[in-house]
């Protein structure tokens, strides 16, 4: 009986822990479209069925090391002298981007990237992934965009 439970248990934990808490976001890109995302971060992580996946900011404030992995404080990013094309192993590209709070705070990150929590075969840095939702199945997909091509993300 304490077998079937512990279990049991674990199984329900395991479950609780694949459930990936979805970032909704609206992309500008600097053409001015405007792109609504599901999720700021990929489907899975490659076979890794129980890692999480966002979209993680690491950058300077005041010199001071800072990294943002949660955006439930922020309304809107904008995105500054990003140039560099998606490259296999290059590293991402730093530039700066300005973080606009809900409290009404602004604040500049200075030598940031933008960066996944994992990467997958095939995967390029300077790029995110996004899941969009396909209006006419409802099926969720993942969508690369380039880190140069985007202006701002607003946080829905």
């Amino acid at each position: 009986m304490k077998v079937i439970l512990i279990t049991l248990l674990f199984a329900f934990s395991q479950a609780l822990l694949a459930q990936q808490t979805d970032v909704p976001v609206k992309i500008i890109l600097n053409t001015g479209d405007e792109i609504v995302a599901k999720h700021l971060g990929q489907l899975s992580c490659g076979n890794a069925q129980y890692v999480d996946s966002y979209v993680l900011i690491r950058g300077k404030y005041m010199g001071t090391p800072t990294e943002i992995k949660t955006y439930q404080d922020f309304k809107k990013i904008d995105f500054m002298g990003f140039k560099a094309e998606p490259a296999p192993s290059v590293g991402n590209e730093k530039a700066t981007i300005i973080f606009y709070r809900k409290d009404g705070i602004t604040v500049e990150l200075n030598e940031a990237e933008i960066s996944q929590s994992c990467y997958s075969t095939g995967d390029f840095f300077n790029q995110i992934t996004i899941q969009m939702v396909n209006p006419l199945n409802q099926k969720v997909y993942e969508q690369k965009i380039e880190t140069r091509n985007i202006r701002s993300i607003h946080f829905l």
